[in-house]
């Protein structure tokens, strides 16, 4: 056996699959009646090669033969191994085997008939898979547990949800489960639109019952044209229901096809590797296949599986002979979603072969076995779906025209007001790269960078909310509230000092600051860079970010890096841009009256030039924050704040340090009376809202990062 080719292993080891279903079969507990029926061999499928040769065709003629030759062999419980069939396995195509028991994963998900896929429905339904306003606390999405740049899931053992409570199991992926007819591991819920419902409602998750997401939604208005163009003809389209299905669409656009075992089956031998490919007939040989086969690498059902106290099925119906049952998990894209099993118990691959080995298959498998398999399973990792993170909606706001070239609009100085810039400062000693914003946009959106792992950059600078959270104050480690209401970081680059209270003087400095904040991230430096370096692939991107450091790895290069990533997140063109360049209708009547109230009752002595802020702390004597002070101890601080941005003001509610202003109204009336000493009118606070509310610039389109596996 030692001198035969993988190929005609292959083949041997097909010829006697059926002798080991056999032996497993017998392993399966008998005082059982299982919940499926056994399975059996697929039967092979048509590898998509363009041209089969007469060879191929025989070769699959012999396969056949093969079949019949061990199912005679299951018969007497022996396999023979004859000249001929060596001289078979000879001749066999490489992915032979390979066909028998996998498939190509499929673009085209089942859709039900109640809910047909539309674009406007996975429009809307992007749009509140990201939000997370759908969430009891306002900083829990569908996306925190289900991160498509982790794989669909968060990577951590079992998820953390509303008020920080631990979640009793981990985030099975969301990729590819369309396929499914079964969803969580329990297998309660038969379709995505019945998987949606549930963590929304759940206590320990979103904790958001039906009809108070149904109210929150329809609170925003801007949200409505969504759900009608969704659901055309319905006289109240904003349901739980329809919620739910939106998602469901949404969630059916995220397939990952062509991985390394796809492209292997349609005739690109070289896609696994030599090792892939005696794992893959270890995989087989060994009987894993008995679950885990098909186009899934899951049957979809529920089997059992006695590990850990969880006793599975039986939490849904009470019924004793469901005890340890739990849904078969899909092995495409494993590699991207670590910790494995219910209880993510598994830390890697190799832990989670050996465990099922032990528990399912009754065997120890050798080190080249768990090796040989992991390398099958490590190329099991499909194209990523390509997401661009969705402008949220708020009230009715019109975003501007996209301009292709930014670099291209002209810088207009007209009275206290200028159009923004397109390029920020850049500090000497943190260049801008392509590699390095690459890098900080890893970062930027990697949860892992928190003690937690579940809060990132983006958690509480969200770029689908105008860079914000859109809470009072933001939520952090532990579900503590922070002090202060989170300021945007759009066009933060502009600005030479950061935060509320200005205690850093770049966005470098900034970066640092929530990352180890215990408030917020809590993680300290030196943790957050052991951690990076725990992630092996980022090393090649850190790598290419600081080219010639022999450690490039340093808690100083993180946050480099997400400034770098910080300076690209500017949003130009908003209407007041465009009117200063001489677009006379970019501004309606309302907002040019606006405008000139906004100079006239002296709202200029502050909100001036291309960030309508001069940038620099102001006395602002509004709740009891003593401001500037809490960071020098000098009492003639007290009350001093950085003079915020307007650009993007209508994203960023609600406003001023403490969040206290609900709407940009009671945020000019509160600004008249407490800056300017004086009683704005109810017509002066409409013209300068209409101002205010045409400042939105253009969006930074982001795509989610493809973030480097544990």
């Amino acid at each position: 056996m030692q001198n035969l080719s993988a190929q005609a292993k292959g083949v041997l080891i097909f010829l006697g699959i059926s002798f080991v279903f056999v032996v497993l079969m017998g392993l399966q507990d008998q005082s059982r009646t299982p919940i499926v029926a056994p399975w059996t061999p697929r039967q092979p499928v048509e590898a998509p090669i363009e041209a089969a040769t007469a060879s191929d065709e025989a070769a699959v003629d012999d396969e056949a033969a093969a079949t019949e030759e061990a199912t005679t062999a299951e018969e007497t419980s022996t396999v023979n191994v004859t000249d001929e069939t060596v001289a078979e396995a000879e001749a066999a195509p490489t992915n032979g085997v390979a066909s028998t028991f996998f498939a190509v994963l499929s673009t085209n998900p089942p859709v039900p008939e109640d809910n047909p896929q539309t674009p406007e429905k996975e429009e809307l339904g992007k749009l509140l898979y990201f939000d997370p306003r759908l969430s009891q606390s306002s900083i829990i999405s569908c996306a925190t547990c289900h991160n498509l740049g982790l794989g669909g899931t968060d990577r951590i053992p079992t998820s953390l949800g509303h008020d920080f409570q631990t979640g009793g199991r981990n985030a099975p992926t969301v990729l590819n489960a369309a396929f499914f007819n079964q969803q969580f591991w329990d297998g309660r819920a038969a379709s995505l639109e019945e998987q949606a419902q549930g963590p929304i409602q759940a206590g320990v998750e979103m904790a958001m019952p039906p009809e108070l997401a149904v109210e929150r939604i329809k609170d925003i208005s801007g949200y409505r044209p969504y759900f009608e163009a969704a659901f055309p003809g319905e006289e109240d389209p904003i349901t739980f229901d329809n919620i739910a299905k939106a998602i469901a669409s949404f969630e059916r656009t995220l397939i990952t096809p062509n991985d390394a075992l796809d492209r292997y089956l349609q005739g690109e031998t070289e896609a696994l590797s030599p090792l892939a490919i005696e794992g893959m007939n270890t995989f087989i040989e060994v009987g894993c296949v008995a679950c885990h086969n098909g186009s899934m690498l899951s049957t979809g059902t529920l089997m059992a599986f006695r590990h850990g106290e969880d006793p599975g099925r039986m939490t849904v119906t009470g019924n004793p002979e469901d005890e340890f049952l739990f849904r078969v998990p899909t092995l495409r894209n494993l590699p991207l979603t670590a910790p494995y099993f219910h209880d993510g118990s598994a830390a890697t691959i190799e832990d989670a072969i050996r465990t099922m080995a032990d528990v399912q298959l009754n065997r120890t498998l050798t080190e080249q076995e768990v090796t040989a398999i992991s390398a099958f399973l490590n190329s099991l990792i499909g194209d990523q779906p390509q997401v661009t993170i969705p402008i949220l909606p708020t009230a009715d706001v019109l975003l501007p025209p996209n301009v292709e070239d930014v670099a291209q609009l002209v810088s207009v100085v007209r009275g206290p007001f200028a159009t923004l810039s397109n390029t920020p400062p850049i500090p000497a000693d943190n260049p801008q790269t392509a590699e390095k914003v690459e890098l900080g946009t890893m970062l930027y959106f990697d949860p892992r960078l928190s003690q937690s792992s579940i809060i990132s950059c983006a958690t509480c600078h969200n770029l689908g909310l105008g860079g914000t959270d859109r809470i009072p104050t933001s939520l952090g480690h532990d579900f503590q509230t922070g002090g202060r209401n989170a300021p945007t970081v759009l066009n933060a680059a502009f600005f030479n000092q950061q935060f509320w209270d200005g205690r850093a003087a770049s966005l470098e400095e900034q970066a640092q600051g929530p990352i180890e904040a215990g408030v917020e991230m809590a993680m300290p430096a030196d943790l957050a860079v052991e951690r990076m370096k725990s992630i092996t692939g980022y090393l090649p991107y850190f790598q290419a970010a600081f080219p010639g450091e022999e450690d490039p790895i340093t808690f100083d290069n993180i946050v480099k890096a997400i400034a770098a990533f910080e300076r690209t997140l500017i949003t130009p063109n908003d209407a007041l841009d465009r009117y200063l360049r001489g677009d006379e209708t970019a501004l309606s009547p309302e907002a040019i009256k606006g405008m000139q109230t906004f100079q006239e009752v002296g709202c200029i002595g502050c909100h001036v030039g291309p960030m309508l802020s001069i940038g620099v702390l102001m006395p602002f004597h509004h709740g009891e924050d003593p401001g500037r002070m809490n960071v020098t101890g000098n009492p003639e601080d007290e009350f001093l704040f950085r003079v915020p941005t307007l650009r993007n003001l209508p994203l960023t509610g609600p406003y001023f340090h403490d969040g206290s202003a609900a709407t940009i109204e009671e945020a000019i009336r509160t600004m008249g009376n407490v800056q300017l000493n004086r009683e704005l009118n109810d017509e002066e606070v409409a013209a300068i809202s209409a101002f205010l509310n045409s400042l939105v610039g253009q969006q930074p389109e982001v795509t989610i990062p493809f973030l480097p596996p544990n």
